[in-house]
């Protein structure tokens, strides 16, 4: 399975609020039981809640895994998957996988997005720091449709500067949605990337 993950603090008009967790998330496997923990290892606050997608398998769903061909600077790595490759305008959803396949587990306590740099989508740590070998990232691709699309924030639709408000007809009024996000980083790769 390939899990996707993200806090979820809503809806505010509901007692009690859940506690804010903070912290960049992962996902991890092990003795049958998927988990969601904090990449930091900081206790995971009781009543915290998360949105979790489990979409089937196909073209658009796999592992990346971060390699020294891959990693093309200290923070990036770049993700080459013919789903992806000169497609700029996926929507590109990604959550850290701490042992995929019961590999060793590799920690990624860092902020990320993903972004396009023609033809590559790559992953990156939007805290520049570095990542490490064999730090493996849930990946899920599609093309934008009524309920996948970019939001941008904007200064109109930023709300008392600690939000942004999603104007939506499937989302507007229903509150039991269960949005998925991902940051969207920005198109451009440091240093030049070619593969074979």
């Amino acid at each position: 399975a390939r899990l996707f993950t993200v806090s979820n603090f809503g809806p505010t008009d509901e007692p009690p609020l859940p506690p804010l967790n903070a912290e960049s998330l992962g996902v991890w496997y092990s003795a049958g039981t998927w988990r969601i923990f904090n990449q930091s290892g900081a206790s995971m606050p009781a009543g915290a809640r998360f949105n979790v997608f489990v979409p089937g398998a196909g073209a658009g769903v796999f592992v990346h895994t971060a390699t020294a061909g891959t990693i093309t600077a200290p923070e990036v790595t770049v993700i080459n998957d013919p789903s992806l490759n000169g497609n700029p305008n996926k929507i590109v959803l990604v959550t850290p996988n701490w042992n995929p396949g019961g590999a060793p587990g590799i920690y990624n306590n860092h902020p990320i997005s993903a972004g396009y740099s023609g033809p590559f989508w790559f992953i990156r740590n939007d805290d520049l720091g570095a990542l490490n070998v064999n730090a493996a990232f849930n990946v899920y691709a599609q093309d934008p449709s009524p309920n996948a699309f970019v939001h941008t924030a904007t200064a109109a639709n930023i709300a008392a500067s600690l939000s942004t408000n999603l104007d939506h007809p499937l989302l507007n009024g229903v509150r039991c949605a269960q949005v998925h996000v991902s940051r969207r980083g920005l198109g451009i790769l440091p240093v030049a990337t070619t593969f074979d």
